[in-house]
């Protein structure tokens, strides 16, 4: 029988278990670069003027990139996985969403 693979993923990198080891905080700075990449999408829509506007937009961007940079950092280590969806979990979720759209429509 064929084994069905569910989850991308690399082999693990091995820490020291310490207090905190590199996963523990490059984990703690992913959480924080989220929060703040949430608080400052609320930022923007609060913003006063359009130079704030354009500063709070560029700390996003920023926050945003660093985020995916970690992501990836962790990903490349092992420390983070991707879990590969069913086929027809996705139809379902598709054919849910185009009803949507189609009674926004009409």
């Amino acid at each position: 029988m064929k084994t069905k693979i569910n989850t991308i993923k690399n082999p693990d990198t091995k820490v020291e278990v310490t207090i905190f080891n590199d996963k523990d905080i490059l984990n703690n700075i992913l959480c924080y670069e989220k929060d703040n990449s949430s608080l400052y999408s609320k930022g923007l829509n609060c913003a006063s003027s359009q130079r704030l506007f354009e500063t709070l937009f560029e700390l996003f961007n920023e926050t945003q990139n660093m985020h995916r940079a970690l992501y990836n950092l962790m990903f490349k280590k092992g420390w983070n996985s991707i879990d590969i969806e069913d086929k027809e979990n996705l139809k379902d979720s598709y054919n849910l969403y185009k009803s949507y759209i189609n009674e926004l429509k009409q």
